[in-house]
This record gives structure tokens, sequence and C-alpha cells, in this order.
């Protein structure tokens, strides 16, 4: 369970965001978008179309700060659209709730690999690196100061 002071409140834009934004394009939209005062301290949270990815902006006394995470599998029940406008208040109970439990869907786990496929795949990315040296090294033709 994730606690907070009393005077903070948490924000979700319920329209699908950029995960690609850091910093200042998560403090723009919640500004121009949500309408809110980034710097007042309070949470605010983030999801991308898909709903596999999640972001939470806040204010922390001398500069921003990002929480994310990113499901391997499954997605968030965000409830885009629903709200009334671009946001909706959450409780701490409730950001808790929707950050703990999501939905798998029915994509399979990735293989567990074992220990010979490991070497093999160390083994050949080393390969590669040594031939990726060897091309550069024999390439190379320095400039000779005349």
């Amino acid at each position: 369970m994730i606690s907070f002071p009393a005077s903070v409140r948490v924000y979700l834009c319920t329209v699908p965001c950029d995960m690609r934004r850091s910093f200042d394009g998560l403090q723009g939209l919640v500004t121009s978008v949500m309408q809110l005062d980034a710097l007042a301290g309070h949470l605010f949270v983030f999801s991308n179309r898909n709903r596999d990815r999640v972001k939470v902006l806040y204010w922390d006394r001398d500069g921003f700060a990002i929480w994310s995470k990113r499901l391997e599998e499954g997605t968030y029940a965000m409830p885009f659209g629903k709200a009334g406008g671009q946001h909706c208040e959450l409780s701490a109970q409730e950001l808790s709730a929707l950050l703990s439990t999501h939905r798998s869907e029915s994509r399979p786990a990735p293989e567990a690999l074992s220990a010979g496929a490991i070497r093999s795949r160390i083994d050949m990315a080393r390969n590669v690196q040594f031939v990726l040296c060897w091309e550069r090294q024999r390439t190379y033709n320095p400039v000779s100061a005349s």
C-alpha cells in the first residue's frame, strides 16, 4: 500500500499519452491539458494508449521526479474517456489498487533459456564484437601530420 501525506492529491490523466515524454513534456500536459499546477506537489498519473505503461510525475521540493512502470504482459484498467474532463482525482487507495492490479492478456510468456543456450548467445555476441573491432582497425587510416 502506498501512503502519502493527507495534503497530496492524485490526478489521473484520462487521455492516452505518449510515453516518450519526460519531465518537460509531462509538465506541459499537466498545465495545458489537465489545467493544473504541476508545482503543487501532487501526483500526476499518465498511461499510454496500450495501457501497459504508467508514469507518475510529481514535484519533489527541488525538482520534478518521475516514477514509471512497464508491464511485460497484461494491461492496466485505465478509465480513458470515462471522466467528464481531461483528468479525474483518485484517492491513494485507488492509485495503489490501479497500479497493483492488471488484467492479463492471452499472450504467451517468454520461454526460459537453458544454460547452454545462454552460453551460445554470449559466444555469438563475442564473435560479432570481435569482427566489428577487427573491421574498425582494418579500415582505420590515421592522418599523418606533415
